[in-house]
């Protein structure tokens, strides 16, 4: 009987192990990230910074200055209209002007120019060579040209037409250099003044616009002028031709454009219906003579 009841120990001992295992312990897995179904937040770059906007010019309109005879008149007596001059001799040739109805005892001075070549007081009653008309760093080239020559008053200020009158301070010419063509030009602009370096404040101040069509804006296709300024001050306005007063200078150089506009505004784009004029202001620099 000790026998057996060892025997039935042993084997329920033997059982039990075999059906009790030893367990284990793991660790579950990982929960995967979250994600987010939102679309990520985008970058707010900051505003671009605005430029500073640049002072503004203004004109304020002038009364014309006539001459004090109204019988006053100037012509470009040479070249004719037309006339054809050889390029070989073109540079020594002499423009010629005459300028009738100044008082007794008066000199007279003129402004001439040549196409967009810078302009030049001249004595009217004096020959010109035609190659002192032209800028340093340019050269007098076979082609159609074009005269422009205005008599200036005893202050210096260009004269301005009388309003119907036929004959005037003004004088237009076109001529050829080794050509006999010439293009149409229904109308002619140029910037008379300013010119020239403006230095100190006094100058600035009297500087004045002066742009002058031929024929006059009446007459012609032409109705206004856009008048551009650009530099350190800058100005863009529809005026008529004449005189103003160009208020609101800083130092600087400046970059004046005028440009023809037809009946609906629209810019004339046939040679000679833009002229451009660059200037340069001072204010710290002593006064000189500029115009």
């Amino acid at each position: 009987m000790r026998t057996a009841t060892w025997l039935t120990a042993a084997c329920l001992t033997a059982l039990g192990c075999a059906a009790s295992p030893g367990v284990t312990s793991e660790a579950p897995p990982p929960s995967p990230p979250a994600t987010s179904s939102a679309p990520p937040a985008a970058s707010i770059d900051p505003p671009p910074a605005k430029e500073p906007e640049l002072p503004k010019l203004s004109l304020e309109p002038l009364e014309p200055r006539h001459a004090e005879d109204a019988a006053l008149n100037l012509e470009l007596k040479f070249p004719i209209r037309g006339q054809r001059v050889r390029l070989d001799r073109a540079a020594a040739y002499n423009v010629r002007l005459q300028l009738d109805g100044l008082p007794r005892g008066t000199k007279g001075r003129a402004l001439l120019q040549l196409d967009d070549h810078q302009p030049i007081e001249v004595d009217p009653s004096k020959p010109v060579r035609l190659g002192s008309l032209i800028d340093e760093d340019r050269d007098l080239t076979a082609g159609p040209h074009l005269l422009f020559a205005v008599a200036l008053g005893p202050d210096g200020r260009a004269l301005s037409p009388r309003p119907g009158a036929s004959r005037g301070p003004e004088a237009w010419v076109e001529f050829g250099v080794d050509t006999a063509e010439l293009p149409e030009r229904p109308a002619v602009i140029r910037v008379v003044s300013p010119r020239g370096t403006f230095n100190g404040p006094a100058q600035a101040e009297a500087a004045e616009l002066d742009v002058r069509v031929g024929p006059p804006l009446s007459q012609g296709p032409a109705r206004r002028v856009r008048l551009v300024i650009r530099g350190p001050a800058v100005l863009s306005q529809d005026i008529d031709a004449g005189p103003h007063r160009l208020l609101g200078l800083v130092s600087g150089d400046y970059h004046i454009t005028a440009t023809l506009l037809d009946a609906r505004s629209e810019p004339l784009t046939h040679p000679g219906a833009t002229d451009e004029q660059i200037i340069t202001v001072n204010l710290d620099a002593p006064s000189a003579e500029s115009r």
